[in-house]
């Protein structure tokens, strides 16, 4: 396909999960999308980025400071990378000082895009629905229009 449009084409890898992307692939992978051919474009869902033990809660496998590296890594290889990052406001776990700790590591890393989705329980019984203290619903849609760096807005 790439050989009928004469080579005149762009690569666009989609989500990467953190835990797959640490350790020794980032390595061979950050310098990968500094190739002509690769979209400078890394979508790393971040979910809680001031607690680890709200991750924890979550399950997610990894630590706010294995994200940072993450990014860091990209950044190293290419500087202009686009950064786009999901969070989900108002999980049960997450409490005013997460949510502020998740603002400020927003701010250290600057993405360029932040998807911010509010917690809900989803049908199905996830391990989240076992949770008692859910924030109220205020709590969450007080949350997720904060005034991220970068939210809703391409820097």
């Amino acid at each position: 396909m790439a050989h009928a449009k004469g080579g005149d084409f762009c690569l666009r890898v989609g989500m990467m999960n953190p835990p797959a992307t640490a350790g020794r692939i980032i390595s061979r992978l950050a310098p990968a999308f500094a190739h002509e051919k690769i979209f400078g474009f890394v979508h790393l869902p971040v979910q809680s980025g001031g607690s680890d033990a709200v991750l924890a809660s979550m399950n997610r496998g990894y630590t706010a400071a294995t994200f940072e590296e993450i990014v860091a890594a990209f950044r190293a290889e290419i500087p202009d990378v686009r950064v786009s990052t999901d969070i989900i406001a108002g999980f049960p776990t997450e409490g005013c000082r997460e949510f502020d700790e998740t603002l400020e590591m927003i701010g250290r890393v600057r993405p360029t895009k932040v998807n911010i989705t509010r917690f809900s329980v989803r049908e199905g019984g996830t391990p989240a629905a076992l949770y008692h203290d859910h924030p109220p619903d205020w709590v969450k849609k007080e949350r997720s229009p904060c005034p991220y760096p970068s939210h809703g807005t391409h820097l």
